[in-house]
């Protein structure tokens, strides 16, 4: 069992194209959206339901979880993850309520509410407001992450600008946090991503040799070298 926590806001179209990515490697890949829906939008999607309903014994799991395309679910999950405490617990239960067991599960918060052991995702781009953002999410994480922190940079140009993106927020976490920021990557906010993001659809569908889906795809290998979170689950 391996899920992500994904702090953040405005990523649903990385967090869904990441999703694909890792699922065009082979997995089975589980995104809980705590969003008000951004990732089924940027799938051209909508949801109707959400993961509460289910808990409450008003829906089944099959009939709120959305399938994209092959081996990609989004189970929304905006007032669960808004009121949960914990997010093991249940996050256990969803699994065992899961026909398959995923491979990767992908847990998409505005604001995480927790941190499971293992490495923590984030992600920045080159706007001010952004980088404060997430300098913010970072500071209020610290004392939750018990793995690495990892940075992937959107919305940028080029690969010398996401990475003066990473320093900026890896000397400032080391001098003020005492915490380092490993480079996981970038995505270039390229022609085809961007109408991609404009048209409601993932990249793959509009350029599979596009740079930014490149990138995409070899952020999803590059999981495979990550200490990420694990759940016990039983079946």
């Amino acid at each position: 069992m391996l899920p992500i926590l994904i702090p953040g806001g405005g990523q649903g179209a990385l967090v869904a194209n990441l999703a694909i990515a890792a699922a065009r490697s082979g997995r089975e890949v589980l995104v809980v959206d705590g969003t008000p829906g951004e990732v089924a939008a940027a799938t051209g999607l909508r949801a109707r339901y959400e993961l509460a309903h289910v808990f409450a014994g008003d829906k089944r799991l099959d009939q709120i979880t959305l399938e994209p395309c092959e081996r990609v679910r989004i189970v929304p999950a905006a007032r669960m993850l808004r009121d949960t405490g914990r997010l093991e617990p249940w996050l256990g239960q969803l699994v065992q309520r899961c026909e398959s067991v995923p491979g990767l599960v992908i847990v998409y918060q505005r604001n995480a509410t927790e941190a499971l052991d293992g490495d923590l995702l984030v992600t920045a781009s080159p706007a001010r407001e952004d980088l404060t953002r997430t300098y913010a999410e970072l500071k209020r994480m610290k004392h939750h992450s018990r793995g690495r922190l990892r940075l992937i940079v959107a919305r940028t140009v080029d690969e010398e600008d996401a990475r003066q993106v990473h320093r900026a927020l890896d000397e400032t976490a080391q001098r003020y946090l005492g915490a380092a920021i490993d480079w996981a990557g970038f995505v270039p906010h390229d022609a085809p991503l961007r109408r991609a993001e404009a048209s409601g659809r993932p990249v793959f569908d509009i350029d599979t040799a596009a740079p930014s889906a490149r990138a995409l795809l070899g952020l999803g290998r590059a999981l495979d070298q990550w200490q990420l979170p694990r759940l016990a689950v039983t079946h």
